[in-house]
């Protein structure tokens, strides 16, 4: 990851416009420790860095409450959630006790989380079934969860123009230096999505984990 970053950099890209998402525990591998009878949620753990929590998140997000987790003990809930396990009047600092396991793991390890706040998303919509409830990079530290290394690490960046999208994404997987076995590909169900903003392209790097996305705030 930190390679493929400096590669970019080299590139011309922005450095600032990189944002880091990690998924530090995919869906069922996490059980919440108090009733959520007929919620029937699949419980993921997943890290934004600020860049990425700050200038790609917030902007399609509504009704933040409280702040984005500091601590290791913190835990940001998207408020549909909240509503499937009945709570109607969450606080900042409310505690939620879950337990994880991963593979390398020999036993779940159990831990209580505060509240540090929570927001309303729409992602949901197309699986109502999946929950991504959003922990620190100090969690991640606490776990040694590495980051940088992990395959489920995405990495999301601004474009400037929509313009010659092919020969971007020609000219960053050149910079990149892809090995065999790693390819650099557009989505194009990304390129009619409009938000705040217009997305213009992802490019999913294969066997790296990295996502390279392509934002313009405003097109002519």
């Amino acid at each position: 990851m930190l390679t493929a970053l400096s590669a970019l950099r080299t590139a011309g890209f922005p450095s600032k416009s990189v944002g880091v998402r990690a998924d530090v525990f995919l869906p069922g591998f996490v059980n919440a420790g108090f009733d959520t009878d007929g919620a029937g949620l699949f419980y993921g753990l997943r890290f934004y860095n600020t860049s990425e929590w700050e200038n790609h998140r917030v902007p399609v997000l509504e009704n933040i409450y409280g702040a984005y987790p500091s601590s290791p003990d913190e835990i940001m809930v998207p408020s549909w959630v909240l509503e499937r396990w009945d709570i109607t009047k969450p606080y900042i600092g409310m505690e939620l006790p879950f337990s994880y396991q991963s593979g390398s793991m020999q036993e779940a390890e159990q831990k209580s989380f505060r509240l540090s706040g929570w927001f309303n998303e729409y992602d949901y919509i197309g699986d109502g079934n999946i929950a991504y409830l959003l922990v620190s990079e100090a969690f991640c530290h606490e776990i040694k969860f590495d980051i940088w290394s992990n395959q489920e690490t995405t990495a999301n960046m601004h474009f400037s123009n929509t313009q010659s999208i092919a020969e971007v994404t020609s000219s960053i997987e050149s910079s990149l230096k892809l090995s065999s076995g790693q390819t650099l590909s557009v989505n194009p169900d990304l390129l009619s999505r409009s938000t705040n903003f217009q997305t213009i392209a992802v490019c999913i790097i294969l066997g790296l984990g990295i996502v390279l996305c392509g934002y313009l705030f405003r097109i002519k």
